[in-house]
């Protein structure tokens, strides 16, 4: 990697406010609908270029739920882990079957066992067919997946007590 920086570098930097404008809106919206859908008040939106993602944040109990935008893989995707912490990950071997019926995986990580359901951003920008509804139909896709994520923290909940 070239420690300079070239005019791409410097365009991208000029574009990063407005992008994270037109993505705060859409995160204004999710904040909103996690807090009322997994009710809890320790929500915060964070922007975290080294992790490479732009997610709010909730904490619920031992499991943290990220809700939002992550840049990985030379990709970006948009949608929804919960972070279980290593010494309860059995709880979520025993709820693979679950997972399965929602179409959520999970994989290890330092740390944690990270449940999630993730779509490439791309794919929902670029095959909508009315641009006009494609905000609408990309925070519904989000509900959707906040409505399963609820379901699924209760029965990660349940299995570990």
């Amino acid at each position: 990697m070239k420690d300079t920086i070239n005019y791409q570098n410097l365009g991208t930097l000029m574009n990063l406010t407005e992008t994270i404008a037109k993505l705060d809106d859409y995160l204004f919206h999710i904040k909103n609908y996690l807090e009322t859908e997994l009710q809890s008040f320790k929500t915060d939106t964070q922007l975290n270029i080294k992790e490479k993602e732009y997610v709010v944040v909730q904490e619920l109990g031992d499991l943290t739920v990220k809700v939002g935008f992550n840049w990985q893989y030379d990709d970006i995707y948009f949608g929804v882990r919960i972070y279980v912490p290593k010494a309860n990950g059995n709880v979520v071997l025993d709820l693979t079957e679950k997972l399965k019926k929602y179409q959520w995986g999970y994989g290890k990580e330092e740390d944690y066992f990270v449940v999630s359901h993730e779509r490439r951003f791309a794919d929902e920008l670029f095959t909508n067919d009315e641009p006009e509804n494609e905000w609408s139909a990309i925070i519904e896709l989000f509900t959707d997946r906040i409505n399963e994520c609820k379901i699924i923290t209760e029965e990660l909940r349940k299995v570990a007590v």
